[in-house]
C-alpha cells in the first residue's frame, strides 16, 4: 500500500526551509564615498554659493503675470529657489572635498527657467576674491508650473435600509513641473566649470464630495516646489562633490558557532574580532559553511577599505564554494574599484 503525504505537509516543510534560508543571512547598512559626476579642478577647494535667480526690475512684471496664469503665489519661485540653494548648502556642509561660504550677495537674473548670460569675469573674480573662494556656484534658473484637472466617477454604497445607491466622487490630479539651473564659475578666469539644468515632475491625486473639496485636498503648490527645490540642491551637490551614501550589505550569521559569534561582534561594531572568527570558519568541514565564511571575509575587507581583497574573496566565495550571491557582490565591488580611481583623482590634496 502506497503512503500518501498530504499537500499541507509539503507546504509547511517548504515554508520552514525558506525561513531557514532567509535567516541564514542578515543585512546591515554602511556608508561608502562615491565620486562626483564631474571632475572639478583640484585647485578649487572653497566654493562661494550665491543666489542669482531674482529677476531684474524689467522682468518682474512678466513673472507676476506668469504666476497669475499658472496659479503660483507671488514670490513662490523666488522662495523655492532659495530653498534649492539651501539644500545645496546643507549637502556641501558635509562634503569631504570642499569648504563653502555664503557671501552676502544676491545677483540679478531672469527670474525664470531660462539661463541669463554668464556673469562677467570681473564680477566672478570680485566675489571669489572677497570670499577667499576659488569658484562661484550659482542658482540661475528656477521655474515651476502646475496644472490641476478634475473628473468625476460614480461609486456605489449600501444604505441603512440595505439598498444600493450611486453617488458622485470628484477626483483631482495635480501635476507640478520644476526646472532648476546651476552654474559653477572658475575664479581664475571666470570660465564656466559646469552648467547644468535639472527637471523634476511630480503628481498628486485627491478626491472629495465636490470639485472644491477635491482640489482643496491636494497639497499646496508652494510647499511642494520648495521641497523639490531642496532636493535638487542636494542632488546637485552629488554632481560636483564626492558624497557619502548609505548602502546595504548582507552577511551570513548562522551555520556554525563561528558565524554565530561573529554576528554578535558585528552587532557591537567589533569587526576585527568578527573577521578572526570568520577566518576560523574556513576550517569548517562543510564547503558550504566555508563559502559563507569567505563571503563574510569579503565584507570585512570592504569595511577595512581594501576593495581589491574584498573583490577577490567575493569571487572565490562564488567560484570555489558555490555561494551564488558572491557573484553579485563581486560585481558591486568591481564597480566600486572603478569608482575608486575617479575618487582618488577628485580627492587629491585632501
Amino acid at each position: 500500500m502506497k503512503s500518501f503525504t498530504p499537500l499541507w505537509f509539503w507546504t509547511v516543510a517548504l515554508a520552514c526551509v525558506l525561513l531557514y534560508v532567509g535567516c541564514a543571512s542578515t543585512s546591515m547598512r554602511m556608508q561608502v564615498l562615491v565620486p562626483a559626476q564631474i571632475n572639478v579642478p583640484q585647485e578649487i577647494q572653497m566654493l562661494a554659493l550665491v543666489n542669482r535667480y531674482r529677476p531684474e526690475k524689467s522682468e518682474g512684471l512678466l513673472n507676476v503675470l506668469e504666476g497669475a496664469v499658472t496659479g503660483e503665489n507671488i514670490g513662490q519661485d523666488r522662495r523655492s529657489a532659495e530653498a534649492a540653494l539651501g539644500g545645496l548648502t546643507n549637502a556641501l556642509s558635509g562634503s569631504p572635498r570642499f569648504t563653502i561660504t555664503r557671501p552676502a550677495v544676491e545677483l540679478r537674473g531672469t527670474g525664470r527657467g531660462d539661463f541669463p548670460d554668464p556673469l562677467p569675469v570681473a564680477e566672478v573674480q570680485s566675489i571669489c576674491s572677497q570670499s577667499n573662494a576659488q569658484a562661484l556656484v550659482t542658482i540661475e534658473a528656477f521655474d515651476s508650473d502646475q496644472s490641476i484637472n478634475c473628473t468625476t466617477t460614480l461609486r456605489e454604497r449600501k444604505t441603512k435600509t440595505g439598498t444600493v445607491e450611486k453617488y458622485t466622487v470628484w477626483l483631482s490630479k495635480k501635476s507640478i513641473n520644476v526646472t532648476v539651473g546651476w552654474r559653477m564659475y572658475d575664479a581664475r578666469n571666470g570660465n564656466l566649470v559646469d552648467e547644468f539644468r535639472m527637471v523634476e515632475q511630480v503628481f498628486f491625486n485627491a478626491e472629495g464630495n465636490s470639485e472644491a473639496l477635491a482640489i482643496g485636498n491636494l497639497p499646496q503648490g508652494e510647499n511642494v516646489t520648495r521641497e523639490i527645490g531642496r532636493v535638487t540642491g542636494d542632488r546637485y551637490s552629488q554632481r560636483i562633490s564626492p558624497t557619502w551614501v548609505w548602502v546595504n550589505r548582507s552577511y551570513y550569521q548562522r551555520g556554525n558557532d563561528f558565524l554565530k559569534v561573529a554576528k554578535r561582534k558585528v552587532k557591537f561594531n567589533d569587526w576585527k574580532t568578527a573577521e578572526e572568527y570568520w577566518v576560523k570558519g574556513l576550517d569548517d568541514p562543510k564547503p558550504k559553511l566555508q563559502g559563507r565564511a569567505m563571503y563574510n571575509l569579503a565584507l570585512a575587507a570592504e569595511m577595512r577599505g581594501d576593495l581589491q581583497a574584498a573583490s577577490d574573496k567575493a569571487r572565490e566565495a562564488q567560484e570555489r564554494y558555490g555561494i551564488r550571491r558572491g557573484g553579485d557582490y563581486f560585481s558591486i565591488l568591481q564597480a566600486r574599484l572603478m569608482d575608486q580611481a575617479r575618487l582618488n583623482e577628485q580627492m587629491k590634496g585632501k
